[in-house]
Parts: C-alpha cells; structure tokens; sequence
C-alpha cells in the first residue's frame, strides 16, 4: 500500500547541461542517494504532493545578469533611437542646404554660359573689324542688308500718352507741350497736384535717362495699370506679358524724344511764359521751408525731451503718473511754438499749479545736469587757432597767464597778439637806438 519516494520525479539530465554548457554530456553524473522506503497502509487514501524543485543559484544569477542586460541593451537602444531621428533632422536640413546650393550652382552655370557666348561674340565681331580695317572692300561687300524692324505703333502710341498723363498733361499733347514742363529736381522726381491730390512726374530733360532712374519703377507700374483701362485695344493680359524692360524702352524712347525736343526751346529767363512755373517754385520753396521748419521743431522736441529724461535718471526723480506726458516728445515747447499762431506752452495761460510746478521742478533738474557738465568738463579747451596775417587774433591780456605758461606751444605771434605796452615799449627801445645811432 505503500509507494517509494524513490519514485517521484526528478529533474532531467539536460538542464545541467543547458545552464552549463562547457559540461560534457558523457560525464559521469554525480552519484544520488535515494530516500528509504516507507511503506504505506492505503495508497489510495493518501493524497499526492509534489514540491516544486528548487532552481539553483546560478540559474538565477544568469537570468538576473540577463535581465540586467536587457535592460541595459534597452537603454541603448531608446538613445540609437534619438541618434537616428536627430541625424534624419539633420539630413534633411543639410538636403534642403544642398538642393539651394545645387539650384545657386545651376545658375552659376548658366550664367557661365551665357557670358562666354557673349564673349565668342565679341571675339568674333572684334576679328570681323580687324579684317575690315585691314581690307575695307570686305568691309563693303560683307555689309548685311537692313531689315525693317517690326513696330507695335498700337503700344507705342498708349505708351507715349500714358507718360502725358503720368505728367499731367492731356492725352492729346505734344512733344512740345511735354517739353515746356520745367524739371523740379536733378534726376527727376514727383511733385503732388494741389487740384487733384496726386502726383505728377517730373522728369529732369538735362540729365540721362539712366540719372532719371528715381522714377523708373514706379512709371512701370503705372503704365500696366494705366494703358489697359484708356486703350482697349491693349488689355491687362498684354500688358502683363510685357516684360518691365520692353515697358522701360519704349518709355526710354519718349523721354528722349522730349529731351530733344526740350533742348531747342529757348532758355527761360522767368518772364511771361514761365510765370506758372515761377509760381510753382515759390510754392514749393514755401513748401520746403515750412517742412525744414516743422523737421527742425520736431528735432528740438526729441532733444529737450531725452534731456528731461536724462536728468530724472540722473537724480533717481520720478514723475507722478498723471504727469509722464511730459517726458514724450510733442509735449516739449519750442522757440518756434508761434509758428502757426499757436498759443505759447511756455506761458502759464493752460497749466494750472500743480502742472506748473512740475515742469519747473523738471527743468531745475534739466539746468543742474547741465551745469553738472559744464563744471565737470571745465578746463578742457582745444589749442588756440593759427590765424593769418593781419586778422585779428586774441589779445595777451585776455589770456590766463598760468595756462599761458603751462601751454607755451600757444604763446606764438600766429596765435596771441602783442599787448599794447610790448609795443611801445618796442617802439621805445627802436626810438633810442636810432638816437644813439645818430649820435
């Protein structure tokens, strides 16, 4: 009724020999001793228990240096992760790099190609007037026939006009009446039209037309947007079509035109015929002087308020903030605030106390920084000019006589006058030798 222990399962040979491989499979096992035999009433009565076997240490040293391993091999393998995807980054900036780089080098080359064609050319045409020089019957015989150029009288016409118009002329004018227009500036530019609010061209007829270039650019616009709504026979789809230096020639052309036309006319002296433009002088004169005076008040505005700024950064001061208006620029009263028949910031009529002590306390502030520097930098004087002969030049008496004697460099005749007993005194000593002379 009994059952051996002998009997329950052992485990295989094989498992050794996985764990250690090194071991030869004909090797003598180690010798196992068997439990005795008990012997058992009911074998049936008694259940069955089987105990797990127990896994030995270097079975589980292994598969704890495996899992360290691949834990390990994990690491590396997330950072070969990110190496890869920053090196894709990096590949696709250095193709994008690369495809600029090929595109510039595509240009470059035929660029390359277009300047050495055009050298060949010049070459050739230089080897053709050599052997003209030398033989001129060539020269004769070898002469092409001129072939009619073709014309595009519809565009040249709308081009032509729209200049007109970009003058403020009318459509149907002349070169004449084109060339009666005084030029404003050197080089041309555009004047506003008091009656419309636009702007006129000026061209400039004694300059090139490449010195004219000011307006260049802005005259191709105008004739792309201009020539297709005044010419229907010329629509926006032509005009597009045209290149900006197809537009340019045939502007070139008509400025010419006027040039020419513009240096028969008689030079003006100002009267009768000119009277409109001597008016348009004046007013742009006036024009200009009130823009100068406008920039040179707005100047003073920019100065007085970094100054106030300055000086409140300097003594660590701050203004309340219902009175930081004052440190901003259109706030700063000028020697030019009548200009316009403006009230004057500087009187009190529109500060009330409190505002008016504030700007004196700022403007104090203003005066000690600036006597702060001129005390600071006192002293620091350039050397004294070199006058010529016979201007007036600074006199002895008005001179420190310590500077004088630290700087003698400046005690010259070019520099200093003479004080007026020197001179006497001089004359005094040329007098008495003139008497002993006599004597």
């Amino acid at each position: 009724m009994s059952k051996p222990l002998a009997s329950s399962p052992r485990l295989p040979q094989s498992i050794p020999l996985a764990i250690f491989p090194n071991q030869s499979r004909h090797s003598t096992p180690a010798a196992t001793v068997s439990p005795p035999s008990v012997p058992i009433d009911n074998p049936t009565k008694v259940k069955r228990t089987t105990l797990p076997a127990p896994i030995p240490k270097a079975i589980t040293d292994r598969l704890l240096d495996q899992s360290a391993r691949i834990e390990e091999l994990e690491k590396n393998l997330e950072q070969e992760v990110t190496l890869v995807a920053t090196l894709r980054k990096a590949q696709s900036s250095l193709q994008a790099e690369f495809d600029d780089l090929d595109n510039e080098h595509s240009l470059t080359v035929k660029r390359l190609q277009t300047v050495e064609e055009a050298v060949e050319k010049q070459s050739t045409v230089i080897e053709r007037l050599m052997d003209m020089i030398q033989n001129p019957e060539l020269a004769q015989k070898s002469e092409p026939e001129s072939k009619p150029k073709k014309r595009d009288n519809a565009f040249n016409n709308a081009v032509r006009k729209t200049f007109y118009i970009a003058m403020g002329l009318p459509k149907a004018s002349k070169l004449k009446d084109a060339a009666n227009v005084k030029p404003k500036k050197v080089g041309g530019c555009y004047i506003v039209d008091h009656e419309t609010g636009g702007r006129i061209l000026r061209p400039d007829w004694t300059a090139s037309f490449t010195e004219n270039s000011v307006w260049h650019v802005p005259m191709i616009k105008f004739m792309r947007q201009k020539i297709p709504s005044d010419n229907p026979m010329i629509t926006a789809a032509i005009m597009q079509a045209k290149a900006d230096d197809d537009i340019l020639e045939r502007v070139e052309v008509v400025f010419k035109n006027i040039s020419t036309e513009a240096r028969k006319l008689p030079v003006s002296t100002g009267s009768t015929d000119g009277s409109d433009d001597d008016s348009e002088r004046q007013n742009d004169a006036g024009e200009n002087q009130d823009e100068n005076q406008n920039n040179r008040r707005k100047g003073r505005k920019v100065r007085k308020c970094d100054e106030r700024i300055n000086a409140l950064a300097k003594y660590g001061k701050v203004l309340a903030p219902k009175f930081r208006f004052l440190l901003q620029a259109p706030y700063q009263s000028t020697d030019e605030s009548d200009h316009s028949d403006v009230l004057d910031p500087d009187t009190d009529t529109e500060k009330n106390d409190e505002l008016q002590n504030a700007v004196i306390s700022t403007d104090e502030l203003v005066m000690q920084s600036r006597d702060d520097y001129e005390r600071n930098n006192k002293g620091k004087t350039a050397a004294h000019p070199r006058v010529r002969a016979g201007k007036p030049k600074i006199s002895r008496d008005l001179i420190q006589p310590g500077w004088l004697a630290a700087n003698p460099d400046d005690d010259t005749p070019s520099r200093i006058e003479a004080e007026e007993h020197d001179e006497a005194m001089a004359d005094t000593h040329c007098r008495e030798d003139e008497e002993v002379t006599d004597d």
